[in-house]
C-alpha cells in the first residue's frame, strides 16, 4: 500500500459499490478517445422527456412567483406604500403556492414537482439505468435523493436568473422580512455559494502503477442548502474553465509528449451531515470486463450492478467490449461523507516533444489554457466520485487476455467538515473514483494503457 492509503491487487475485489472517473490532466505518449458509454434501456429517452417536461413546468412556476414579488415591491415604494400594506401578503401568497417545502397538502410547484418526479420510477418511466445514464444517483441504493436534487438545482437557478436581471434581488427580499413576509427568509440569501476545491498535495492519479502521479489545479462546486435536503449539503459542480494536470513520476509514461486537460462540465452529489435523513452510499464499484470469447461470461454484470451496453471490440476478433458497470451498496449516515456524480471533457495538447505531437500550447507555452492552439480530440465521460467509503474498481481480462487482472481501493478517503461546508469551505475532504477503460489508448510497443485502469484522488486545500 503507498503513501495515499490506496492499493494495486492482482485479485478478484470485492464487490460494493463503483465509483467510475479519469479526472486527469497527465503526460502521456498517446491519447485515442474512447467508445462512448451506451445504454440498453428502451425507456431512456422517454425518461430523459419527462424530466424536462417537469422541470421546464416548475422553472414557469418559479419565475412567475419571484416576479410577482418584485412587482409588487416596486409597486409599493413608487407608491410611497409600505410593504405590509398588501405586498407582502401577496408575495408571500406567491412564494407559498410556488417553493413551499415541506408542503403536507402537496399543492405547492415544489412539491408537486418532486412527486411528479419520484412517481416517474414508480410508474416504471424511468429506471435506475436511465437515472445513471443522465447523471443522476439511482432510487435502488440511494432513494429520492435525485428529485430532491433535480428541484433544488431548478431553485437555484431561478434565483440565479433573477438576480442577474435584479441585482438587488436579495435585499427586496430582505425588506420583505423586516415588513413580516413568512416565506421570503429562504430568498432573502442566495440558496448556493460558490466554493473552490483547490487540489492539495496528496492528490494523484495512477496509471497501472502503484506509484502515484501528483495531481494540481482546482475544481468548482455551488454548495446549497434547503429544506429539501434536511441538513445535507447539495453539491453542483460549476463549469469550470481551468484544468487539472499531472506530471509522470513513475516513467511508465512518456512524460510531456502529450497533456490531457480536463474540465468539469457539470456534477451533482451532496454531502451527507449530522442527522441526515437521506441514504448514502456504503460503497462504491465500478467495474468493466473485456470479454475474451466464448464461453466467457462477464465478471461484472452481476447482483445490482448498473451497467452500459456492451460493444463489438474493433480490435480484437472473438471478442466484446463488456459495459462499465457500476454498483452501489446503500448505507447509512457518514457525517461529511460525499457522492458526486460527474460529467468531465478531455482534450488534447502536444508539446512537441515527439514529431507526432506539435507544440500546440499557445503563446504561453503552457498546456490546458485558452491560447492552446489546437485540442485535438475531445473525450467526455460520466464519473462517480465519493469518499469516507471503499472506493474500488476493476478491469477483467486487460487487453484481451483472459485472467489479467487490474484493480485500485481507495480506503476511506477523508471526509468534509459539515462546518467548513456551511461556510462555503471544502477544505480537508477528499473525492476519490475508478475508471476502467477498454481502447482508450493505442498498444504501443510496450504500452500497458491499451486497456487500462486510472484511480485518482482529489484533496481539496
Amino acid at each position: 500500500m503507498n503513501k495515499n492509503d490506496e492499493c494495486w491487487a492482482a485479485r478478484r475485489p470485492s464487490r460494493g459499490a463503483l465509483s467510475a472517473l479519469l479526472l486527469a490532466l497527465v503526460p502521456i505518449a498517446a491519447c485515442t478517445a474512447p467508445a462512448p458509454v451506451r445504454w440498453d434501456s428502451p425507456s431512456l429517452a422517454k425518461c430523459e422527456k419527462k424530466i424536462g417536461a417537469l422541470t421546464r413546468k416548475l422553472d414557469r412556476k418559479l419565475t412567475t412567483a419571484l416576479g410577482t414579488c418584485k412587482r409588487l415591491y416596486r409597486a409599493s415604494v413608487a407608491g410611497g406604500m409600505p410593504l405590509s400594506s398588501g405586498a407582502v401578503s401577496g408575495c408571500d401568497a406567491a412564494l407559498a403556492k410556488s417553493f413551499l417545502f415541506p408542503d403536507p397538502n402537496t399543492k405547492s410547484a415544489v412539491s408537486k414537482v418532486k412527486s411528479q418526479l419520484d412517481e416517474l420510477v414508480v410508474d416504471a418511466h424511468c429506471s435506475d439505468a436511465d437515472l445513471l445514464a443522465l447523471g443522476h444517483a439511482p432510487v435502488g441504493p440511494l432513494g429520492d435523493q435525485w428529485a430532491r436534487l433535480i428541484v433544488l438545482q431548478r431553485i437555484k437557478a431561478a434565483w440565479e436568473s433573477e438576480a442577474q436581471s435584479t441585482n438587488d434581488l436579495a435585499d427586496v427580499f430582505k425588506e420583505y422580512v423586516t415588513a413580516g413576509c413568512v416565506h421570503c427568509a429562504a430568498l432573502a440569501e442566495p440558496p448556493c455559494r460558490r466554493s473552490t476545491c483547490t487540489l492539495a498535495p496528496g492528490s494523484a492519479i495512477n496509471f497501472a502503477s502503484d506509484t502515484p502521479v501528483p495531481l494540481t489545479g482546482s475544481l468548482s462546486f455551488d454548495v446549497c442548502r434547503s429544506p429539501l435536503l434536511g441538513s445535507d449539503f447539495a453539491l453542483f459542480g460549476a463549469p469550470s474553465s481551468g484544468s487539472v494536470s499531472a506530471f509522470d513520476t513513475s516513467g511508465s509514461l512518456a512524460a510531456g509528449v502529450q497533456y490531457a486537460c480536463i474540465r468539469m462540465l457539470g456534477a451533482t452529489g451532496l454531502i451527507q451531515n449530522v442527522s441526515s435523513a437521506l441514504i448514502g452510499p456504503a460503497a462504491v464499484n465500478v467495474c468493466q470486463d473485456h470479454l475474451v470469447g466464448a464461453p466467457d461470461s462477464d465478471e461484472c454484470a452481476v447482483g445490482g450492478a448498473i451497467c452500459s451496453s456492451t460493444a463489438a471490440d474493433p480490435e480484437h476478433p472473438g471478442s466484446v467490449n463488456g459495459g462499465v458497470c457500476t454498483e452501489i451498496a446503500p448505507g447509512g449516515v457518514i457525517v461529511g461523507g460525499a457522492f458526486v456524480l460527474g460529467r468531465f471533457e478531455v482534450s488534447f495538447v502536444g508539446t512537441g516533444a515527439s514529431p507526432s505531437y506539435p507544440d500546440t500550447r499557445g503563446a504561453d507555452g503552457v498546456p490546458c489554457t485558452y491560447d492552446d492552439t489546437a485540442a485535438g480530440p475531445t473525450v467526455s465521460f460520466s464519473a462517480p466520485l465519493g469518499n469516507g467509503v471503499g472506493v474500488t474498481g476493476a478491469l477483467y481480462d486487460h487487453n484481451a487476455v483472459d485472467g489479467v487482472l487490474q484493480s485500485h481501493v481507495f480506503l476511506s478517503p477523508p471526509l468534509f467538515d459539515p462546518l467548513r461546508v456551511a461556510a462555503g469551505d471544502l477544505s480537508g475532504g477528499t473525492l476519490a473514483t475508478v475508471l476502467p477503460a477498454l481502447h482508450s489508448y493505442p498498444a504501443l510497443a510496450g504500452s500497458p494503457f491499451a486497456d487500462q485502469l486510472t484511480a485518482a484522488r482529489f484533496d481539496c486545500q
